[in-house]
């Protein structure tokens, strides 16, 4: 299945690595389907502030913000300054996110995780509810790094992923 067809699925794997090209391809349908496309360079990512800065400034994060996982989490996971029909997030050189910080990267897939499911399922809190959502996150970095990052999502226990070469 070609990756712009798995990337407005509802069902998993929700997190996929990208070792080829097309992610060039990829990151130009951002006008198509009302999509959220957000691109998030990993070289920009490489310790937890400059990680926060990245995705604040690029998921346009409102002003209360603040730099810890608890408040990204409630951003990346409310997004409703972003409408959209469907949410993806392109990583760019993705072994370089949090480079050597294996703790907080572990904290940072995690939340990436829950977040696609969370919105892939939809939400009734009372005041938040919203209608089940495709939302993807897809790594990209290039086959010399391949074994690399996939070892890293392995050993904190991530392992439906969708690898595409």
């Amino acid at each position: 299945m070609k990756i712009e067809k798995k990337i407005k699925e509802l069902s998993g794997p929700y997190i996929h690595l990208m070792f080829t090209d097309e992610f060039q391809r990829l990151m130009q349908l951002e006008s198509k389907d009302n999509f959220g496309y957000v691109s998030i360079d990993g070289e920009n990512c490489v310790d937890i502030v400059r990680l926060f800065d990245e995705f604040s400034k690029n998921l346009r994060f409102p002003d209360y913000f603040s730099d810890n996982w608890n408040s990204f989490d409630e951003c990346i996971n409310d997004l409703g300054w972003f409408e959209a029909e469907q949410y993806v997030i392109f990583i760019n050189d993705a072994n370089s996110v949090l480079l050597g910080d294996n703790e907080n990267f572990e904290s940072f897939i995690r939340i990436l995780y829950k977040t696609c499911v969370e919105w892939a399922k939809g939400r009734d809190y009372g005041a938040l509810v919203t209608i089940p959502t495709p939302f993807h996150v897809v790594f990209h970095c290039t086959a010399d790094k391949e074994n690399y990052i996939i070892e890293r999502f392995r050993r904190i226990g991530i392992d439906k992923l969708d690898i595409i070469k």
